[in-house]
């Protein structure tokens, strides 16, 4: 058997957390730690993405995935807090008690422009209407989703994909410690009946999405553009490169098993040993 410390392995192709399923993924987690949303309607048609209602008022949610955070995309978020508290107070007698940028993005996706305009964002809201700004992004973003049993990923014709909330896949398990294969750990029917499920409009345009691109497929150049047309985001998906690369992993797999060890193994088989 071969001792050797297990090589890391590459994989090809892309993961990104953005549009309706970053959007689904923390209204999931939202929910799954107490917190109460409130449909979009109830916002008389202003603009937004996750709002929760509170004893004292409403807490704004705006999710991005976006490659890099811009000026623009923060001051964008200024203005959608102003509105929103303004329709709310008029509709509610009771407006925003905090606004969060939740942004799923590595720290050096800030642009310098945009961590200027982030603070202008904090002392504006801070001295018109008295309520905080905060960021969850990142890494801790990261921890939140999966700790919660909220995000996990799944194989789907042969590539690795993130799971929403109400699909089947492999996410950790907060009461077991362990990871399996589930929905996330809250109350589905109730997910089912916000805005922020997305089945099954979200299979159906996949669905449509492949058909489209087997009917286009090498009829023009610029196929990407494609994308634009449809509502969800295109989500490369994560694959290996060869054979090797699968068998090593599950051999790192058995060999990490109580009583169980890899005898031997080559680039497409193993023989194991109980």
């Amino acid at each position: 058997m071969n001792n050797s410390k297990m090589e890391p392995i590459e994989f090809e192709g892309a993961l990104s957390l953005e549009g309706p399923l970053l959007e689904s993924l923390y209204a999931a987690y939202l929910m799954k730690t107490g917190h109460e949303l409130v449909n979009a309607v109830e916002t008389r048609g202003v603009q937004h993405d996750i709002l929760e209602k509170t004893y004292d008022g409403y807490i704004f949610y705006e999710c991005t995935g976006q490659e890099l955070i811009t000026e623009g995309k923060i001051n964008r978020f200024l203005d959608d807090i102003f509105k929103l508290d303004e329709v709310l107070r008029e509709a509610y007698d009771k407006g925003l008690v905090k606004a969060v940028f939740v942004a799923a993005v590595t720290d050096d996706g800030w642009q310098e422009n945009a961590k200027k305009a982030l603070e202008h964002t904090k002392n504006k809201v801070k001295e018109k209407i008295g309520r905080k700004v905060e960021v969850v992004s990142g890494l801790k973003l990261l921890k939140d989703l999966v700790s919660s049993g909220v995000l996990g990923i799944r194989l789907y014709q042969n590539k690795i994909y993130f799971t929403g909330p109400e699909d089947y896949g492999i996410r950790y398990d907060p009461q077991r410690k362990e990871f399996r294969l589930s929905t996330a750990p809250i109350d589905i029917e109730r997910f089912r009946k916000t805005p922020y499920s997305f089945l099954p409009s979200h299979y159906w345009e996949n669905y449509y999405r492949e058909l489209l691109r087997e009917a286009m497929e090498g009829k023009r150049e610029e196929w990407s553009s494609e994308y634009r047309i449809f509502s969800y985001a295109f989500y490369e998906g994560l694959r290996l490169s060869k054979t090797e690369d699968l068998t090593m992993l599950y051999k790192a797999y058995i060999d990490s098993l109580p009583n169980r060890r890899v005898m031997s193994f080559s680039d497409a088989c193993l023989s194991l040993h109980a």
